[in-house]
């Protein structure tokens, strides 16, 4: 504080505010895609499960990228009991994000419990937001 000339944190109040903008004047050119890590990724399934909550289907299991029911997680419990006590492996399950169906809203990124995991990376292509939608 004392480096900006601040005397206390409520010196701070109000100063962001010349920042605010109405939701119009926010840029629509910034887009974004999920990124899985797959040396990070633990094969939970939470991030499909996200994804599917929002209704944009964009991130699969890889080996269901082609169609049908992608395999439900199994719970945290059970996968250890079946793994003798220790943390359990993705056993082949790798999520996949299909870039044409991804908005880039980072649900998954949000539920994901490791940390990292899945990262939003720039877009390349030139698809609107709203043609995605």
């Amino acid at each position: 504080l004392e480096e900006k000339g601040l005397r206390s944190p409520v010196d701070l109040v109000g100063r962001g505010l010349g920042n605010v903008v109405s939701h119009e004047a926010l840029s629509r050119d910034h887009k974004v895609v999920a990124s899985i890590d797959e040396d990070l990724c633990v094969g939970c399934g939470a991030c499909i499960v996200a994804c599917r909550d929002g209704a944009h289907q964009a991130i699969e299991f890889a080996a269901d990228a082609g169609g049908g029911q992608a395999p439900r997680a199994a719970s945290p419990r059970s996968a250890r009991a079946s793994n003798g006590g220790a943390p359990s492996t993705k056993d082949g399950r790798v999520p996949s994000v299909d870039d044409e169906k991804c908005i880039g809203c980072g649900f998954c990124r949000t539920i994901c419990p490791v940390e990292g995991c899945i990262t939003m990376e720039p877009r390349t292509d030139d698809v609107s937001i709203e043609e995605r939608l």
